[in-house]
């Protein structure tokens, strides 16, 4: 009897143990609560890069005359419209020039005056027999000269006041100036590269980067 009541506790204490070794319910590690994220691109990176602006049509600028520039009006990079002025020479050689060629005008159509006017009289006395006809012939000869003369005098002035015109150098189209080449100062020649401008419509960048950039 003694020994089914050991045999008895010892059971009890034996399932006692067991469920004293599971943790009750609440002691339990709570279940971890997730959030789902959509991962958005965050765009492209952006660089910078220093760049050289070119133009696929460019036009050199030059003067159609010679001379010592005396002012410059743009600088690399500016944009201009068409008809801006880009450079100035020195016009105090070409308004005398023009000046001493409007005299020379103005002495030749004197001169030309004169000798139609004794040509025409001469005329009125050969009909008299006062003027010999080689006398005639001379006076024919010297107004066809004199003629020549104002010929050569307008164009000469024509010319003169052309290169005073020509001592503006404005932009034939607009675009952006790439380069300058000359400085107040220097004396240019006939079609020397000034300045170079690029259209519009043409513009490029030319950037240098390094590998992995």
């Amino acid at each position: 009897m003694r020994c089914m009541l050991t045999l008895f506790i010892s059971l009890l204490i034996l399932s006692g143990c067991q469920q004293s070794s599971e943790p009750p319910p609440e002691a339990r590690a709570p279940i971890p609560w997730v959030k789902t994220v959509e991962l958005k691109d965050a765009g492209p990176t952006a660089h910078r890069f220093s760049g050289t602006l070119r133009g696929r049509h460019e036009v050199p600028q030059a003067f159609q005359i010679a001379g010592r520039i005396q002012h410059r009006y743009i600088d690399s990079g500016q944009r201009v419209k068409q008809g801006d002025l880009l450079f100035k020479l020195d016009t105090r050689d070409l308004v005398a020039t023009a000046e001493g060629a409007a005299a020379d005008l103005r002495r030749a159509e004197a001169a030309l005056a004169i000798a139609t006017d004794e040509l025409q009289r001469q005329q009125q006395l050969v009909g008299r027999q006062f003027v010999s006809e080689q006398t005639l012939r001379r006076l024919e000869l010297a107004e066809r000269e004199a003629r020549s003369q104002v010929e050569t005098a307008s164009a000469r002035n024509q010319q003169a006041q052309n290169a005073l015109g020509y001592a503006e150098l404005k932009a034939a189209h607009a675009g952006v100036v790439t380069e300058v080449i000359v400085e107040p100062g220097q004396v240019v020649g006939v079609g020397q590269t000034l300045a170079v401008l690029a259209e519009d419509e043409s513009l490029e960048v030319e950037v240098f980067f390094t590998r992995g950039q």
